[in-house]
């Protein structure tokens, strides 16, 4: 189960070839921006499907990790690398698309 855009993030060695930025943000704050949620629902919409649908189901629905199993018909070590995948796209999706830009920027 690869995925040669996460690979590409790393060297040989497993390290990161550049680390992911540093971003101090109060999730409370971020929470109640309405521009963000967009932004956010974008980048969930850049995923690989079964990628987003298993994030979706347990982060945004909180399915339990057992049921999306069954209804993926995936193993649970397959679960886990796929959010882990999903999770790291939408780092560098929304570090991106919301952090980068200045609709990020709180005010």
């Amino acid at each position: 189960m690869s995925d040669p855009t996460i690979d590409s993030w790393f060297d040989s060695q497993g390290k990161w070839i550049k680390s992911p930025a540093s971003i101090e943000v109060d999730p409370v704050v971020l929470r109640e921006r309405a521009d963000f949620w967009i932004v956010f629902e974008n980048c969930v919409g850049t995923l690989p499907e079964l990628q987003a649908e298993a994030f979706s189901l347990r982060v945004i629905g909180d399915v339990k990790a057992e049921e999306i199993c069954k209804v993926l018909s995936i193993s649970s070590t397959d679960l886990w690398v796929l959010l882990h995948r999903a999770r790291a796209r939408l780092c560098l999706c929304l570090e991106t698309e919301w952090f980068g830009s200045n609709s990020g920027k709180e005010s």
